[in-house]
């Protein structure tokens, strides 16, 4: 299997320049390893599942709608107490079900991809801190 040239008539490892950080930074490090091993997995034919982060974004949505709707209630304050009720119980609760699906269902994970024909997979990665070793 031969290289695709690009159109400058070079293969894609010769256009590409060698990433250079500085050691001494741990979270860039870090993230730049990670975006490595996100680009690995992807080679293999996995890709990204957004199915968690849409869900945060819709629990989000719905948690600051609630927080609107009691805002902007055109009602004064002694009239609208069952209204601001409701909507400070939703805001409650979305904002738990974001936490908890960060804390258990996220967790530390940095990448969720699917295959066609491959079991999902989830990718973490860890680096602890003030050390030298991914």
């Amino acid at each position: 299997m031969g290289k695709k040239p690009t159109k400058s008539g070079k293969s894609d490892d010769e256009t590409k320049k060698p990433i250079t950080i500085n050691v001494g930074n741990a979270p860039l490090v870090k993230k730049t390893l990670d975006e490595a091993a996100i680009k690995a997995v992807n080679d293999f034919g996995y890709q990204d599942d957004h199915t968690v982060a849409n869900i945060k974004l819709a629990l989000g949505a719905i948690a600051c709608s609630f927080a609107a709707a009691a805002y902007l209630y055109p009602q004064p304050f002694p009239k609208n107490k069952q209204v601001l009720t409701i909507c400070s119980v939703g805001y409650f609760f979305g904002s738990i079900l974001l936490t908890l699906l960060g804390l258990f269902i996220e967790k530390d994970y940095i990448l969720f991809a699917r295959a066609k024909y491959s079991p999902a997979l989830k990718l973490r990665s860890r680096m602890p801190r003030h050390q030298h070793l991914y």
